[in-house]
């Protein structure tokens, strides 16, 4: 639509093409989409306008990013060998639903028949139903274990089994 009047793709792509001719170098995109192809076409049409102007949305996966380039100096995305984990422990990650790539971690899950997955989180989900689940309820401290807690008893074990090498 434009001015309230349905056009037809030929006219979309003429005044598309009209705004960015217009525009120049001072197109900018910002995207959604943290790792999908269409960045790079988004990229290679700013470097054709002479715009280096391209933004990502926040998310947690800029975070992880920076602490796996900088603080440990590694390269490469970010993964995780779910499918041959002995143990992974998802402390409030509903990691079916809506944490990283659900369909991958739904597979991953699939995949390992021998590993065994924690769930630590408030609601019965489908990530709840992995091996075991810890009931856990935000701001609560008494009757359910609280995530934090949990991830602090884990990171307790692992300092004292390193302190005995």
């Amino acid at each position: 639509m434009l001015n309230g009047k349905e056009i037809s793709w030929d006219e979309a792509r003429d005044v598309v093409s009209e705004k960015l001719a217009a525009a120049g170098s001072k197109v900018a995109v910002i995207s959604g989409d943290q790792s999908g192809t269409v960045n790079e076409v988004f990229s290679a049409l700013l470097a054709d306008k002479g715009s280096d102007a391209f933004y990502s949305m926040p998310c947690d996966m800029q975070a992880a990013d920076k602490a796996w380039t900088g603080l440990m100096g590694g390269s490469g995305q970010i993964g995780y060998d779910l499918e041959n984990a002995d143990m992974v422990l998802l402390a409030g990650a509903d990691a079916l639903e809506s944490w990283g790539p659900t369909v991958a971690n739904m597979k991953a899950f699939a995949a390992n028949e021998s590993g065994k997955f924690v769930f630590a989180g408030p609601m019965q989900t489908k990530t709840a139903s992995v091996n075991i689940q810890v009931g856990a309820r935000p701001g609560r401290r008494h009757g359910c274990l609280h995530p934090g807690y949990l991830l602090l008893c884990v990171a307790g074990r692992q300092v004292r089994a390193r302190s005995r090498l």
